[in-house]
């Protein structure tokens, strides 16, 4: 939604949804956004991020979260870097401290905090890092070395379609990730239930090849 534009929601809406994206840790929404669009515009190439092809299998799963410069927030995310957006940059520690605290003052107790906090972030960080491989060919187009990787159509809690890689980037401006009928794309079917409500419109359904 942030990054491609793929459907629009009231202010509302956009801000609880980027609510659970910081709780799951996925950081300012300038910040993420900024590392998408550049993955995008530079892909298999020394500018992007986390491209197998550049670093390797545990470079663009793990890695490059660590060790590489910030994306130029300005640059590749201008819009979500002002306005209400910049709260996320002091609420986000807050917010996975105190959610995961909660758990444990509601007697959860330590298990569970781990199992709902620290297991659960490191589960949704490598689920949503397996999509790219480093002996995937090049695919036309210039869309880089992405790749369908099916066996993570079952974790789909955490994935939400993304395992569908290979089908994202030859349809970046989609809503939908999961193209075939065995493609099973959780967020697909969440975007068509809040068109539905009227929660969602200007859902972009991908374009014929």
């Amino acid at each position: 939604m942030l990054a491609h534009k793929t459907l629009k929601t009231n202010r509302f809406i956009e801000q609880m949804l980027i609510f659970w994206a910081v709780f799951n840790a996925s950081g300012h929404p300038a910040s993420w956004v900024a590392y998408h669009r550049q993955h995008h515009s530079t892909t298999d190439t020394p500018n992007d991020i986390s491209s197998p092809k550049q670093g390797g299998f545990w470079w663009a799963h793990l890695r490059w979260l660590y060790q590489t410069p910030p994306a130029d927030r300005q640059r590749w995310a201008p819009e979500v870097n002002r306005g209400i957006y910049k709260i996320w940059g002091y609420a986000e520690t807050p917010v996975i401290i105190f959610v995961d605290l909660y758990r444990l003052i509601l007697g959860l107790g330590w298990m569970g905090f781990f199992l709902l906090g620290a297991i659960r972030l490191v589960y949704t960080l490598h689920m949503q890092c397996f999509r790219e491989q480093p002996d995937a060919p090049r695919s036309r187009g210039g869309r880089g070395s992405s790749k369908n990787v099916w066996w993570l159509g079952p974790f789909q809690l955490t994935a939400w379609g993304e395992n569908w890689h290979k089908n994202h980037h030859t349809h970046a401006g989609s809503a939908r990730l999961g193209l075939r009928w065995w493609q099973p794309d959780i967020g697909w079917y969440f975007h068509l239930d809040a068109e539905a409500m009227g929660l969602a419109h200007s859902v972009k359904r991908p374009r014929a090849s």
